[in-house]
């Protein structure tokens, strides 16, 4: 198989967070590594502060879900990629580690108001996006 054929599961994240991106970058890839196992080796994940819908005007549903996220007060983005794998399991494997987020030092962080974290996740599951459960 090239690695033209090879098929790349993509996930998407937005929440939002009062820590900076430095701040969580450096959370992030200690966590990646912690919930890392045989079957993820391979999971890229992209931390961006902000969301901005222009970047999916290739894909008019991924773009009015990142408006919405926008509406919701997210102000980050995390973008997963993991190698031979659907776009379902990368985005578990995206809450994975989200979770592990959440328990880190910065779990203060997520919290906003009343509540203790804003954001979701989407994969698109055949011709649409589906929320991560």
């Amino acid at each position: 198989m090239t690695l033209k054929e090879q098929k790349m599961g993509r996930a998407y994240g937005f929440f939002y967070s009062s820590a900076s991106q430095k701040e969580l970058e450096a959370e992030l890839y200690p966590i990646r590594d912690a919930t890392r196992t045989l079957a993820n080796m391979g999971l890229e994940l992209e931390l961006k502060a902000g969301i901005n819908p222009k970047d999916y005007s290739h894909d008019s549903e991924l773009k009015e879900l990142s408006e919405m996220a926008v509406r919701q007060d997210n102000n980050y983005t995390i973008t997963a990629t993991l190698p031979d794998a659907t776009n379902q399991r990368t985005a578990k494997e995206l809450g994975d580690v989200m979770n592990a987020y959440y328990q880190s030092p910065l779990m203060n962080s997520f919290h906003k108001g009343e509540a203790k974290s804003i954001g979701g996740i989407v994969y698109k599951e055949a011709d649409r996006y589906e929320f991560l459960e």
